[in-house]
């Protein structure tokens, strides 16, 4: 399929899903903020509502200091959490392009982190960021190079656990650099191709990115099923 067409198909597996994909994102971007929050107070001393208070010049006790090295501590817990909030959007998302089912909002939020998927989706999740994050230390281009080619590794998690398999994360990370060599490019012109909808997401201070983030997820989990078809399901 063109890309196009993979939008559309996007767009029509998302008809009649679009309330359960938004507020699955919505949760997504909430839980993330909180950690996010979690950490700015940890690191500084003040949240963002100390912030808050302090711009509209309110009188507002706030402790000072922070603890730099449960900054960091946090900050890894944080990432590696909210990757795998990210990669319950995958699941859920892929699973609803191949079957047009879904689960609960809970269970969809949560589906890498079951105790059926938890151990291997941490370890996959949190070398993905390391090493892209190595390779970013080098130089910008080699990390977003990296980053297309680590980019499968959840998709196909997901088809192994459906397949009743167990990948460890170097496994799966190895399948996805397999399945990407000669196609990175191609993956990052059908990200490209969602531009226009990522500057409407900003330019509507982020409120837009709670359906445009399920559309461009969905149209990756096609592009993924495109690429591979079912070699990761079989027996």
């Amino acid at each position: 399929m063109t890309r196009a067409e993979l939008k559309q198909k996007a767009k029509t597996q998302l008809n009649g899903n679009w309330g359960w994909a938004a507020i699955l994102t919505l949760l997504m971007i909430v839980i993330n903020a909180v950690l996010t929050n979690l950490i700015k107070r940890a690191s500084t001393g003040r949240g963002w509502v100390d912030d808050y208070y302090r711009f509209f010049n309110v009188d507002y006790w706030t402790v000072t200091g922070g603890h730099p090295l449960l900054f960091d501590l946090l900050s890894i817990i944080a990432l590696v959490f909210s990757g795998l909030l990210t990669w319950g959007l995958y699941f859920s998302l892929l699973k609803l392009a191949d079957t047009g089912e879904k689960d609960s909002v809970g269970q969809s939020l949560f589906a890498a982190m079951n105790s059926h998927t938890f151990k291997n989706s941490v370890l996959t999740c949190f070398l993905t960021q390391l090493f892209t994050a190595l390779w970013s230390i080098l130089l910008v281009v080699p990390g977003i190079i990296k980053s297309y080619s680590y980019s499968q590794a959840a998709f196909i998690m997901k088809d192994m656990f459906d397949s009743g398999h167990q990948m460890t994360a170097t496994e799966a990370i190895t399948a996805s650099r397999q399945v990407m060599d000669g196609h990175k490019a191609e993956l990052f012109l059908l990200d490209l191709s969602f531009i226009g909808w990522f500057l409407l997401g900003a330019i509507t201070l982020g409120i837009g990115y709670i359906w445009i983030t399920p559309y461009y997820t969905e149209t990756r989990a096609n592009y993924y099923r495109q690429l591979v078809g079912n070699r990761f399901l079989a027996d």
